[in-house]
């Protein structure tokens, strides 16, 4: 009984916490309300199934607030970093110079993110990679590039979020990152050795078949997804793999700062 009233006390602390959040926000006070967030959703204080209970107890509108609040803001930081690159090309080693810049915690997420990712799909330079979803600034396709040198077709469903990433993969000279505008769910996932699915593409279970159906045999799949209150800030939707095409075997876990955990499955067909 304890451990039900606190976790009733933890929903609505968080609920109360937003609910002055307002959607003409400054960016100034989005940032406040972000760090707020941050501290409440990452600490790692409460076991996983309890963090799952208090994220089922609260109203669903405030998940669409958070959740909005995360992805507005983080949309805002990529359109700006590339405004940033379009009007000096030249700051690029300011930008991903992670030790110097005002970014610094946005891109040591990612640098930390995407080197877990490296390490445990073991991935190698000469690796033919699909990202899936990778929308107005393909940072983590940019950055994995950048350390082992594979290739990389990038697609998203945004018209406007491909354009932007072409205009400024061509101003970064990134020769291994391709943006397309194509859909996950029918993409011609053939002749790739590794494919890899941002948190947010959907619809999820469409991409998934596809994948189970048209992969290679031994092709990697990694799936990027959020565990316990970290759904607060990426929702995850549920997806099967039909008749075990897709052998999901290996389950990481996102801790302190980091948000995003991935899955990683080898194609059976």
């Amino acid at each position: 009984m304890k451990r039900l009233d606190e976790i009733d006390r933890y929903s609505s602390f968080i609920a109360n916490t937003v609910t002055d959040f307002k959607d003409d926000d400054t960016d100034e006070i989005q940032y406040e309300h972000i760090l707020m967030l941050d501290h409440l959703l990452l600490n790692d204080l409460k076991p996983e199934l309890e963090q799952e209970a208090i994220v089922s107890r609260l109203p669903c509108d405030v998940l669409r607030k958070i959740q909005s609040l995360y992805v507005s803001f983080e949309t805002k930081i990529e359109m700006n970093i590339d405004s940033i690159i379009s009007e000096n090309p030249k700051i690029t080693n300011f930008i991903f110079n992670g030790n110097k810049n005002i970014l610094m915690p946005y891109f040591k997420r990612y640098k930390d993110l995407v080197n877990r990712e490296i390490l445990h799909l073991k991935l190698k330079k000469n690796d033919k990679i699909l990202w899936i979803g990778s929308g107005p600034f393909p940072v983590s396709p940019i950055m994995i590039s950048k350390a082992i040198g594979c290739q990389f077709d990038c697609i998203d469903v945004s018209k406007s979020a491909v354009y932007k990433s072409q205009d400024i993969l061509e101003k970064l000279d990134s020769c291994n990152v391709l943006v397309e505008h194509h859909d996950g769910k029918n993409i011609n996932v053939s002749s790739y050795d590794v494919i890899m699915i941002a948190v947010l593409a959907s619809p999820i279970q469409e991409i998934i078949d596809n994948i189970q159906l048209n992969a290679k045999k031994g092709a990697k799949v990694l799936k990027r997804v959020t565990y316990g209150l970290r759904k607060l800030i990426y929702p995850t939707e549920v997806f099967k793999s039909a008749d075990n095409k897709i052998k999901w075997d290996s389950t990481d876990r996102a801790r302190r700062d980091q948000v995003i955990s991935h899955i990683i499955g080898t194609v059976n067909n």
